[in-house]
């Protein structure tokens, strides 16, 4: 997450696509933390987790 962080602030991107369990951010502070960067990219989530509410709740937060 801090490497696409940081590149996210220096470069221009047309989306964003992540995983919610990486090694230095879990769940849905990955989404916070990259609308806190650029509040208009879409983000793409990637998840292993087969919860509809874990689904919805990125949604509601900003994902795509």
């Amino acid at each position: 997450m801090h490497d696409g962080l940081s590149a996210l602030e220096i470069g221009h991107f047309d989306i964003v696509l992540t995983d919610l369990s990486l090694p230095d951010s879990d769940g849905f502070e990955s989404i916070e933390r990259l609308i806190s960067i650029n509040q208009r990219i879409p983000i793409v989530v990637l998840s292993g987790q087969e919860d509809e509410d874990f689904s919805l709740k990125a949604v509601e937060m900003g994902a795509q």
